[in-house]
Formats: C-alpha cells, sequence, structure tokens
C-alpha cells in the first residue's frame, strides 16, 4: 500500500512511458546532472590526489585514516542540524553556498600545494572545512531531486545522480594519475573550476520564488521535531537502522581492499586498480537497471542487502584474483542498488517540510558512522585477519537483514506493502 502522502500520477494520455532516462525530460534536472557530472570528475580527482599529499608530507600510513576520518565526522555530528537548516531555508541558494566554500577549498589547497607551503595542519582545516561543508550539501542536495523532477521521476533521478558518481569514479582518478605527474597542484585547481559547472547550471534553472512559510520554531526545537517524526515512522526508522549497519558493518570492505590486493590476491597495486574498476562498473550497471523503476519495494530493499551480504562473504573466503573481480562487480552493483532504495524510500516517505531533517539523518547513518566501521574493520583485520573481518561485517548485515524482515513480516498489515 503506497504512501498517502505521496500519492501516484494519475493516469492519462500526457504521461510519458517509463524510461531509463526520464528525469532528463526536466530541464532543471539536465542542468543539474551534467553540472554535477563535470563536479564530480573533480572531486575524485582530488579525492585521489590528497591520500597521496597526506602520505608524501608524512610518510605515516596513520594519517591516512585521520584525515580520511576528519573529512566525514562532521557528518556524523552535524548533518541533523544541516538538515534542519534545509528546512528553513531555500535550497538553491545553500547549494550554491556550499559549492562556492568547497570551490574556494579547493583553490586553497591548490594554493598551498603550488607554492610548496603546504603543512598538515593545513591539510586537516581543510579536511575538517569540506566536511562541515558536506553536512549541510548533502541533505541539500539530495532534498532538491524532488523539487527538480517530482515524485514520479524520484527514483530515476536518483539512479541516474548514482550512475553520475560512478563515471566519475571512473574518469576523475585516471585522470588524477596522470595530472600527479605534472603536479598534484593541477587536481586540486581543477576540482575547483569543476565546481564553476554546477553553480551556473543552477543559477539557470527556472524555479517558483521560495516562500518563507509559517514561522519557524528555535533551531534546536526544529531538530528536536525531526526526531519525534523520524521515530514516529517505522518505515524511516527500518531504513536508517539498515544504512547505518551496511556503513559500518558492510561498506567497511573497502578499508581493505589494499590488504587483499597486496597480501591475499597477490595482485598488487595494479591489480587494487582492476578491483576498484570491477567495483564501478557494477554500480554503474546497477543504476542503469534502477533507472527504469518507480518506487521502491520492501522485496527490493531487503533483497539487494541480503544480496549484498552474501556477495561480501563470498569475497571474505575468496582467494582468488578472477573470482574475487567477479564477486566486486556483484558488490558494486548491490551496494548502489541498495543505496538508491534506502534514498528513494526516505524520500518518498518524508513531507517536503521535514524532508532536510530526514535527509540529515540519512546522511549521518551513512556517511558519519563509516569512519566507525573503517575503525572497526581495521582492528578485526589486525588482529583476525582482512577476510574474517570482512566475513564478519557480511554476517552482522545479514542478520539484520532478516531480523528486520521477520519483524515486518509482523508488522506487514500496518507499514504497508510498498516501501515509499
Amino acid at each position: 500500500m503506497a504512501d498517502e502522502s505521496v500519492p501516484e500520477p494519475p493516469p492519462g494520455p500526457g504521461r510519458l512511458p517509463r524510461k531509463a532516462f526520464s528525469a532528463f525530460r526536466h530541464r532543471n534536472y539536465r542542468l543539474f546532472f551534467f553540472g554535477q557530472l563535470i563536479s564530480v570528475i573533480g572531486t575524485t580527482m582530488q579525492g585521489t590526489a590528497l591520500p597521496l599529499l597526506v602520505y608524501t608530507t608524512t610518510g605515516s600510513a596513520l594519517w591516512l585514516g585521520i584525515v580520511a576520518a576528519l573529512s566525514q565526522l562532521p557528518s556524523f555530528f552535524f548533518s541533523v542540524l544541516g538538515g534542519a537548516v534545509v528546512d528553513r531555508l531555500p535550497k538553491r541558494a545553500l547549494i550554491i553556498a556550499t559549492q562556492s566554500t568547497a570551490m574556494f577549498l579547493a583553490f586553497l589547497l591548490a594554493a598551498l600545494v603550488h607554492w610548496h607551503v603546504v603543512q598538515l595542519w593545513h591539510i586537516c582545516a581543510i579536511a575538517i572545512g569540506s566536511g562541515l561543508v558536506l553536512a549541510i550539501d548533502i541533505p541539500a542536495r539530495q532534498s532538491f531531486v524532488v523539487d527538480m523532477v517530482g515524485h514520479e521521476d524520484l527514483m530515476n533521478a536518483i539512479a541516474l545522480n548514482s550512475s553520475c558518481f560512478n563515471l566519475g569514479r571512473i574518469f576523475g582518478p585516471v585522470s588524477a594519475g596522470y595530472l600527479s605527474l605534472i603536479g598534484m597542484d593541477w587536481c586540486f585547481f581543477l576540482n575547483g573550476v569543476s565546481f564553476i559547472a554546477v553553480i551556473i547550471g543552477l543559477l539557470l534553472m527556472r524555479l517558483p520564488k521560495w516562500q518563507h512559510g509559517q514561522t519557524r520554531p528555535p533551531i534546536l526545537a526544529h531538530i528536536a521535531e525531526g526526531f519525534r517524526y523520524v521515530r514516529g515512522q517505522p518505515r524511516i526508522m527500518i531504513v536508517l537502522l539498515m544504512m547505518a549497519t551496511a556503513a559500518i558493518f558492510g561498506l567497511s570492505y573497502q578499508t581493505l581492499n589494499a590488504v587483499f590486493a597486496v597480501t591475499i590476491l597477490k595482485a598488487g597495486s595494479p591489480g587494487l586498480g582492476f578491483m576498484y574498476g570491477a567495483t564501478g562498473l557494477g554500480a554503474l550497471a546497477a543504476t542503469l537497471i534502477l533507472a527504469s523503476r518507480q518506487r521502491p519495494t520492501w522485496t527490493l530493499l531487503f533483497g539487494v542487502m541480503l544480496a549484498l551480504t552474501a556477495a561480501l562473504y563470498g569475497y571474505g573466503l575468496s582467494g582468488i584474483f578472477p573470482l574475487s573481480l567477479a564477486i566486486l562487480f556483484f558488490v558494486g552493483g548491490c551496494s548502489v542498488a541498495f543505496m538508491i532504495t534506502c534514498n528513494t524510500t526516505i524520500q518518498l516517505a518524508s513531507p517536503y517540510e521535514m524532508r532536510g531533517r530526514v535527509l540529515g539523518l540519512y546522511s549521518m547513518a551513512f556517511v558519519g558512522l563509516q569512519p566507525f566501521g573503517s575503525l572497526l574493520a581495521g582492528v578485526l583485520a589486525h588482529y583476525q585477519g582482512a577476510p574474517r573481518a570482512v566475513c564478519f561485517g557480511a554476517a552482522v548485515c545479514g542478520v539484520v537483514a532478516l531480523s528486520l524482515g521477520i519483524w515486518l513480516k509482523v508488522r506487514r498489515a500496518k507499514i504497508g506493502s510498498a516501501v515509499a
């Protein structure tokens, strides 16, 4: 049974047939997508070059983890606050502000590297700043999608957004590899330039004038209102719990990919590149498949999480490089299918005035908890080995999915057969 707050659009001759690229019929979304594609390539270029900069600056693998955590932990502590800000202010203006700030930080890092004055504290400060920007930018961008395409094309747009990210994951690192031979400052500079495409696209959009609406309560009361709303929505609570489980125990396998490539599969750094490529190709394939769906279902949500569980367990047990590549293709597809389904579910189940705060919790569960998952995976791998660490995480994901599935089976009559 569909959520009554998100009615299906009425049938009629004016409706376009469901297609894998139906979100592109919306002019605003086309501007957003192609601007974002350019920006994502720049972001992945910086994401590839930054660890190299950290390692060449410090010579310490420990600082690699610390800098990565500094860029993600703000999402854990401030995403809910960011979501409340999103619900109080015009989204387009907020996104322009966050993208402009991210552009400034990229140019600043490029200048520091170019003039050979960059120090560790500079890198850490910029990582924290980038994390604070993301705490607002993620819920703002995610909740802005429905403003561009409406409910009917929401899942298609989210899937296309994911394909955009995965295309960036393919082209960005390759470009960064060649540019780093010239100078890492070029990776950071071009990332800064890439934000201009997003900002121009946002400025060219045709949107109705933003209305202030009714008087807002104080910000803390606004946040508390969001928590109360989510607590009373079982379907949102289920999705957030599954996202948190996947972030801590499932997706943390990525932290150990280098260990698998070098120690277990004996494939070295070239093999690691193929492993990331296999994951990205699987993710891209999944986005194209899901782009033709209109609404998520409980069967799809639990199915992809259980499939991800099985794939991760197989990856942990596999010691054969070609087999591991095939499994990682499947892992990438299941991971992205799971994230797209969760994102669409939350947005369709949230009223407009609550969407920013709910997506703030989504960001906290997905992005903010990943550093803790990476730390846990590292500790388990240190004491028990990387294969057992991955298998343990997969087992926890499977147990949680099955437990929630059984609970949902009992409560299905009250919650509804459709997720959204």
